[in-house]
């Protein structure tokens, strides 16, 4: 008889603990379902491209973005143009040496509005000072709209 009582106890331990877990799970899944809580909120903002080329910043606004690109490709090279997200700018001619920071601006873009969030794919064509040879390399930039515009 003993252990029966002891199992019962044990029962309803598990039973009313389990029922408020229960409720607190409903509870946050309503939350998310309802948008209170996004997932987005908790998400980083990034910013990069594959070896050799660092985003070493982005921003974007609802009406354009700008972006910084660092070359570690180990040679110097003549940015062509770049593609965020489907807004394109071509004919730059922006000289990046090795180790050396850019920032390209671009307005007339829109992304969305300000708080929304984007997830874009990034390429840049660039051709190789030394040898003329033409190549492309693909990012990725995952942010926030920014209040205010690109100066």
């Amino acid at each position: 008889m003993r252990f029966n009582r002891k199992g019962q106890t044990v029962i309803e331990f598990l039973m009313t603990y389990g029922w408020i877990l229960l409720v607190v799970i409903a509870a946050i899944g309503a939350l998310v379902y309802f948008g209170v809580i996004s997932p987005d909120m908790f998400m980083p903002e990034q910013c990069t491209f594959s070896t050799g080329m660092v985003c070493a910043g982005f921003k974007a606004t609802s009406d354009g973005f700008a972006i910084a690109l660092t070359n570690n490709l180990g040679k110097d090279i003549e940015i062509n143009g770049i593609d965020v997200g489907g807004c394109s700018i071509s004919g730059i001619s922006e000289i990046l040496k090795k180790s050396k920071t850019v920032t390209i601006n671009q307005s007339g873009c829109s992304f969305g509005s300000p708080n929304d969030r984007i997830d874009v794919e990034v390429s840049l064509n660039y051709t190789e000072r030394l040898t003329g040879i033409t190549k492309s390399i693909a990012g990725s930039v995952n942010s926030k709209i920014q209040p205010g515009s690109i100066e």
